[in-house]
């Protein structure tokens, strides 16, 4: 198990794996969501893998992503929660990053924004809220993250 978890590669995409440990089943997740550019993947332990849907894994102990993967990455529409259960982000993700439609929350649960996302950032389409969700700051065309003209 050890090396497992000191292999760097554990890092990089990969399935949920199933393993014995000390004769108990543990289903192992490391797997990457470059989505709002959270940092590293931590491994995650299940001691219960049955508690949880195949499809929900963790990152940075910060966020909890529940949908779709392909091949360890999120992928279609799915939700990110942070670790107090408030929602981060509803919406489609391809290639572990926000893409197309979807809208962003902060760690209150206030809307930040709502509209078009492409690989990971604001394009397209949307609507920037304040910090308190009650005044649109924005709304208009976006590229790569920024408000276009």
């Amino acid at each position: 198990m050890r090396s497992v978890l000191k292999n760097s590669q554990f890092l990089q995409p990969w399935k949920p794996l199933m393993i014995r440990v000390f004769g108990l089943l543990v289903l192992v997740m490391a797997v990457s969501v470059p989505a709002l550019g959270l940092g590293p993947v931590i491994v995650r332990l299940l001691p219960d893998p049955g508690g949880l849907p195949p499809d929900t894994y963790y990152q940075d102990r910060n966020l909890r992503y529940t949908g779709p993967l392909k091949k360890g990455v999120a992928e279609g529409k799915g939700l990110l929660f942070w670790d107090s259960g408030q929602i981060a982000y509803e919406g489609g993700f391809k290639s572990g990053r926000p893409e197309g439609k979807g809208v962003q929350f902060d760690v209150n649960g206030f809307r930040i924004y709502a509209g078009e996302f492409q690989r990971g950032k604001y394009h397209g389409t949307g609507t920037l809220y304040s910090k308190d969700a009650q005044f649109v700051l924005y709304e208009g065309g976006f590229e790569n993250g920024q408000p276009s003209p």
